[in-house]
């Protein structure tokens, strides 16, 4: 499948690093660039008056998350975005995630947890000497199961979190950006 490149009137024209800060509708807006996670061009947004966090897709509610490794994603810098990030949101803000109803910082949490014990499991098991094939063939992701029916099923999210450990190149909470 091809994709055709954007016209030009698509591209932006505000870009940031780090983070920039403006006004919409009276109201601060701040947008923070995060950890390679779903991709390496992840944004958060902070709607600080009206205590609304969108945390695009490092945190999503249908399943398990899709994790653009070929565009710079990386299951371990979306925990460690998450990681950053948790601590900044107010306890009652309204989350947005990528896809899926409104949230709490309760479900992002728990999100971040399952997210981190499955990158953990998933480590164990190739310390062991597994392959993903035969980890796949285990159901090693059966104790996750109600993060079926999304986008990707089980063995499509164990391949990525196993390839994204063997790379080498993800973010860890550690290092700097």
């Amino acid at each position: 499948m091809k994709i055709e490149p954007a016209a030009p009137r698509a591209l932006p024209i505000l870009t940031f690093r780090e983070g920039v800060s403006l006004w919409l509708n009276g109201e601060p807006v701040k947008a923070l660039h995060v950890r390679p996670g779903h991709t390496d061009g992840d944004t958060v947004v902070f709607f600080t008056k009206s205590n609304v966090v969108h945390l695009g897709d490092d945190f999503v509610t249908y399943g398990f998350p899709f994790v653009d490794l070929n565009s710079g994603g990386s299951v371990r810098g979306m925990v460690a975005a998450l990681d950053e990030l948790i601590p900044q949101i107010p306890a009652d803000a309204k989350i947005i995630p990528g896809h899926g109803p409104v949230s709490t910082l309760a479900d992002v949490k728990k999100f971040r947890g399952t997210l981190d014990e499955i990158v953990a499991l998933v480590a164990k098991n190739l310390k062991a000497g597994k392959t993903v094939e035969q980890m796949q063939k285990e159901n090693l992701l059966a104790p996750y199961s109600a993060w079926e029916g999304g986008f990707l099923k089980p063995e499509q999210f164990l391949a990525t979190v196993v390839k994204d450990l063997q790379s080498g190149q993800a973010t860890s909470t550690s290092s700097s950006r």
